[in-house]
């Protein structure tokens, strides 16, 4: 998250990092990645796999990834 604070921050490097950090079950990074998809911002935009980690996350009590329904 560091890199990405950065004033001229290399995102491609920084979501790399970020990602790693995900696949080792980093909250944060998760709900980043999440974003990151849902939008298409440095990563492609997946909208089901983004719908599929905000899921994983409410289901493990995440606040911030109660606002996918499971309806949909």
């Amino acid at each position: 998250m560091k890199a990405l604070n950065k004033s001229r921050p290399n995102r491609q490097r920084a979501y790399a990092h970020i990602e790693k950090a995900a696949n080792m079950g980093h909250v944060e990074a998760r709900i980043k990645i999440a974003w990151a998809h849902l939008f298409g911002t440095i990563l492609p935009q997946n909208i089901e796999k983004s719908k599929k980690i905000f899921e994983e996350l409410a289901a493990e009590g995440v606040a911030d990834a109660h606002m996918v329904s499971r309806d949909t």
